[in-house]
């Protein structure tokens, strides 16, 4: 398999939308309406990945894959990207909760084709994260550091995959700040200690997801908080993401490389 070429012509890029059934295969498929050299070029959701004869005709004239299915879904993803016998095509991922297999499975594919994975693609939530790690290493082990995270009631993962990457940024900030023993933890069941960051988490209604991140000082409170008013920021991002790896060779791509660029 070859990666796709970067000189092809923008006007024809085709897109493969998988899970275009759910919420934000939905806000996807709409984006791609109003995009300029985007376009939706096959909507797949979870019965035509069932048979993957069919499913591998209709993504055969697709240049890049937009992947909003679910953890359960992701062998036959895989199994449909391996398919495509001709070209590697970019994948864009948004899955969350992957089990360790399916996280490897995405690092080989990164080795033919670039893969750009994102628990979020909000650009606020990228910078969230940066400013995190920074306050965790200007405030060291002075300030105990709590998250916590609201989502609709149907969201299947809890915490959520921005919470826990927003937890591991914080933990990269205190281990800058000297402190080796930083750990993310998602239950307390002893007195907590300031090398610990906690998460929690909140399921109800149609909200699209909030993050916030609590410094707690004896004295003094430093809250960073971001909140999604559309689910449409998520769907503008990840489209941002497909039009970034167009030119960009194989490899294991994150917000971050989006962010430096």
């Amino acid at each position: 398999m070859t990666p796709i070429s970067a000189e092809r012509d923008a006007q024809s890029i085709q897109v493969a939308v998988l899970g275009s059934t759910g919420r934000m295969g939905r806000e996807v498929t709409k984006a791609l309406e109003a995009h300029p050299f985007l376009s939706l070029g096959a909507a797949l959701d979870r019965s035509d990945l069932q048979n993957l004869l069919v499913a591998q005709k209709k993504v055969e004239r697709c240049d890049l894959f937009i992947d909003f299915t679910t953890m359960s879904a992701q062998e036959r993803v895989m199994q449909l990207l391996y398919g495509q016998s001709d070209t590697a095509r970019p994948l864009i991922t948004g899955v969350t909760g992957l089990k360790e297999s399916a996280q490897n499975e995405l690092l080989r594919y990164a080795n033919l084709a670039p893969v750009f994975q994102a628990s979020n693609f909000s650009i606020g939530v990228a910078l969230l994260k940066r400013l995190a790690a920074l306050a965790a290493e200007s405030l060291g082990d002075h300030f105990d550091a709590e998250i916590f995270e609201l989502h609709h009631r149907h969201k299947l993962d809890a915490p959520s995959g921005t919470a826990l990457s927003l937890a591991e940024a914080v933990v990269r900030g205190k281990q800058l700040a000297g402190d080796q023993r930083a750990i993310v933890k998602t239950e307390a069941t002893t007195p907590r200690n300031s090398s610990e960051v906690h998460l929690s988490a909140g399921r109800g209604g149609g909200v699209f997801g909030d993050h916030s991140l609590f410094f707690l000082g004896e004295h003094e409170r430093l809250e960073l908080k971001h909140a999604a008013i559309d689910r449409a920021v998520f769907a503008s991002g990840a489209l941002r993401a497909a039009e970034w790896c167009l030119e960009r060779p194989p490899g294991h791509y994150q917000m971050d490389h989006l962010w430096d660029h």
